[in-house]
């Protein structure tokens, strides 16, 4: 199926709005795709300090572990190079897995190494990008993790958003131990395909990152631009970029 969208063509190379015809594929149907499995309803759950792990149910657990809970429409870009589209996805930042709905109106989980890139367009408005994730190794090198592109250029500034279960006392009123999701965000330079983690937003940090950041520092001081929050870092780079080019 071929599809015409107002593309962020940055989802490749950099976010420069351009109407593009895309022969991507329908992402319903995972014969044609052989890259999707049926989501496991549930998880293998280990408490820290604990030996026993547990297995839990999605409907055990209170909150979501989901980036956005509602479903939008998401161009994907495979880890072969394809592209593929799909009108209900939605990305689970416990398990670090796409879900979609297939073409049999079931929900459906992919493993985050067969997708590299997801555009999420804000419901079923393809004139509207909504959020740019990127797959990246995590610190261990054994796993992926998506993160959240937050700028265009060669230096980017990534969020990594983790979820997480906290495993809460036993509660005699329902006789069992409740659980709930909660979450962790990092940030991240990445130079290209190389990440480095930021301990926080701050000058010295991103020091460390980019060591030609002193030469900067009169912009900074003219923008009374301090670093410390994310459009504050996100102003510097998109600069930074523009004259490295």
């Amino acid at each position: 199926m071929r599809i015409i969208l107002l593309f962020v063509f940055a989802f490749v190379s950099g976010p420069v709005f351009c109407q593009v015809e895309i022969p991507a594929k329908d992402y319903t149907s995972p014969g044609d795709l052989d890259v999707a499995f049926s989501k496991i309803r549930t998880f293998h759950f280990e408490p820290e300090g604990q030996k026993k792990a547990e297995n839990l149910s999605y409907a055990d657990v209170q909150g979501s572990p989901f980036w956005d809970i509602n479903w939008n429409t998401a161009l994907f870009v495979l880890a072969n190079g394809n592209l593929a589209k799909t009108e209900k996805a939605r990305l689970n930042l416990f398990t670090n897995e796409v879900h979609f709905i297939n073409a049999e109106n079931i929900e459906m989980a992919c493993e985050n190494k067969l997708i590299k890139k997801i555009l999420f367009f804000k419901g079923t408005d393809t004139t509207k990008p909504f959020a740019l994730f990127e797959s990246f190794p995590d610190a261990s090198g054994a796993n992926n993790s998506y993160c959240r592109v937050l700028n265009k250029g060669r230096i980017r500034l990534l969020e990594m958003k983790k979820i997480l279960v906290q495993e809460k006392e036993y509660n005699p009123l329902l006789g069992k131990k409740e659980y709930t999701f909660y979450s962790k965000r990092n940030y991240l330079i990445a130079v290209e395909e190389k990440t480095t983690p930021l301990p926080s937003l701050n000058q010295s940090g991103l020091l460390k990152a980019l060591p030609e950041l002193s030469d900067y520092k009169e912009w900074l001081t003219r923008n009374n631009n301090k670093l410390k929050t994310e459009a504050e870092v996100i102003s510097f780079l998109n600069y930074y970029n523009s004259k490295r080019q």
